[in-house]
């Protein structure tokens, strides 16, 4: 199963979430793209410079074992959605695109963005992420 995560900035949320799914699944992928990406090909380690939300991103991933400091930030587009079993949308609903609401395969997980409000914030997302990943998984 190929699955794309869409949060807002492409930093915290859909990055987490991809690397969770990579860990956690047998086979399939999943990757991940923002609604409003400001500095598209971005890494996470370049972002965290400035960015405590981006820094607990990236802690708190690390607590897990898995390194996003070398991930790219990426913009969702029409074209890419055909590409995938499963859009996962945690964005904001008023960042969303139309072409991304009205797709047929994509879902809404309301999950906090928890860039403002500190590490525990980021681990609380974190779990809840894995928590609906293996859900997903069966």
């Amino acid at each position: 199963m190929k699955v794309l995560f869409v949060c807002t900035q492409n930093v915290g949320r859909s990055q987490m979430a991809a690397a969770l799914y990579n860990s956690l699944a047998a086979d399939g992928h999943a990757d991940a793209a923002g609604t409003r990406v400001d500095e598209p090909g971005q890494r996470l380690a370049d972002r965290a410079h400035g960015h405590p939300g981006a820094q607990d991103v990236l802690s708190v991933m690390r607590e897990d074992g898995l390194d996003l400091s070398h991930k790219t930030r990426h913009a969702v587009s029409k074209e890419m959605l055909d590409g995938y079993d499963h859009i996962i949308v945690m964005a904001e609903p008023d960042t969303i695109p139309d072409y991304l609401r009205d797709h047929p395969r994509a879902v809404y997980w309301d999950i906090p963005d928890p860039r403002f409000d500190g590490i525990d914030a980021a681990r609380g997302t974190r779990d809840e992420l894995k928590r609906r990943i293996v859900e997903l998984l069966g």
